[in-house]
């Protein structure tokens, strides 16, 4: 109601924006919206954090007083039907919060790749801080799957044992469960992947004939247009607004995304349409340069396809924006990636350093000596101790 709005505002006037010397009532009115909707957003907050909980309790409550190797739990026989049900938990949680009944969905027997997982709507992109300061994606938690023979003590995830609480850059919370794991293997015969061989080789013969009228559709597409050549080869033409290497809802977590429609999580792809798109002019507005000449095409070899691309506006990067970019650590983290880091961990191994400033320890050649039963002296050494 408007007077806890008020009261949350003279509090603290500054929280909303606003610098105030005498009575913060008389400005109250021109920061009322601010002071709403931050105020929804704590709530909202505050009550997501109160069904993450009771969710994760509730889930907890059946695996209580199980035997644990290592990090995962030993399942009993009956599990299946001792499990939580996903469903009635879902049923329970409207029941508790009074709230609609939150969305249910289940994969069915379809198998899925972790590239799969990337492009589901929502949940492909959550995250979780379960694990530790570092945020870790829905991916890269599947990825360490005890089944896949990966399982980590650090982040524990096992078939048929509900996941922790998933956070999304819009600030919806996932849980799920794997019902089912088959690991990366070999095909036992040609029948086995028959299907997925013979869907390669039409895609390889499809992208074949493509390269070769590249110039030609790159042509066409300049003088008709996009939607003349996605209704000619049934492709799709998608509006992408402020395409960036990494989107700021999700970089601030740690996690780089740069999403393209149908192309899913491509990184190579956007820095290929930025750098081509950042060769046009910018002393003039992008609406006086010509379509033909804002038009072109992106060969994607990894992905059998070709991106045509128009741009229809650029959005130079701010120094405040990069200011707050750069301020950030896990965006540090993230912007240098794993190839970095591993770099990084190599070159400060112990062996490598030994190595890099010619080190060596004063026992060193004590202990290969004792160890190495082809040395008369370290033969008589461990006759006399013995």
């Amino acid at each position: 109601d408007s007077l806890t709005l008020k009261k949350r505002f003279a509090e603290d006037p500054s929280k909303y924006g606003a610098q105030v010397t005498g009575d913060p009532l008389a400005v109250y009115p021109q920061y009322a919206d601010t002071v709403r909707q931050k105020a929804l957003d704590e709530i909202t907050a505050e009550r997501i954090a109160e069904i993450s909980k009771f969710t994760s309790d509730q889930l907890a409550i059946s695996l209580r007083g199980l035997p644990k190797e290592l990090s995962f739990f030993v399942l009993p026989t009956d599990w299946a039907a001792r499990r939580p049900s996903l469903q009635q938990l879902a049923e329970q949680i409207a029941t508790q919060f009074k709230i609609p009944l939150p969305a249910y969905a289940s994969s069915g027997d379809a198998w899925l790749t972790l590239q799969d997982v990337k492009s589901m709507r929502g949940v492909g992109a959550s995250f979780t801080n379960r694990f530790g300061p570092k945020a870790v994606s829905l991916p890269d938690l599947l990825d360490k799957l005890k089944e896949f023979g990966r399982g980590m003590d650090t982040m524990p995830l096992q078939k048929d044992v509900a996941s922790p609480a998933m956070t999304s850059a819009t600030k919806d919370l996932f849980f799920f469960r794997v019902m089912d794991v088959d690991p990366s293997r070999a095909p036992n015969s040609v029948d086995e992947v028959r299907g997925a061989l013979v869907l390669d080789v039409e895609a390889l013969k499809r992208f074949e004939v493509l390269t070769a009228m590249q110039s030609q559709l790159d042509a066409k597409a300049r003088a008709d247009g996009l939607r003349a050549i996605a209704s000619e080869y049934g492709g799709t033409v998608d509006f992408v607004g402020r395409l960036r290497e990494s989107a700021p809802e999700t970089i601030a977590y740690g996690i780089r995304i740069a999403n393209i429609p149908g192309l899913g999580n491509n990184l190579d792809a956007v820095r290929e349409v930025i750098r081509m798109a950042s060769a046009l002019p910018v002393d003039r507005p992008i609406t006086e340069i010509a379509e033909a000449d804002r038009t072109f095409m992106v060969p994607l070899p990894k992905q059998l396809s070709l991106l045509l691309v128009r741009v229809t506006d650029l959005f130079p990067l701010t120094i405040e924006d990069f200011q707050t970019v750069a301020a950030n650590p896990r965006i540090q983290d993230a912007l240098l990636g794993d190839e970095f880091r591993n770099a990084t961990f190599e070159s400060l191994k112990f062996e490598t350093l030994k190595k890099r400033h010619n080190f060596h320890l004063v026992r060193e050649k004590d202990e290969k000596d004792a160890k190495d039963p082809t040395d008369p002296a370290a033969a008589k050494s461990g006759s006399a101790q013995s």
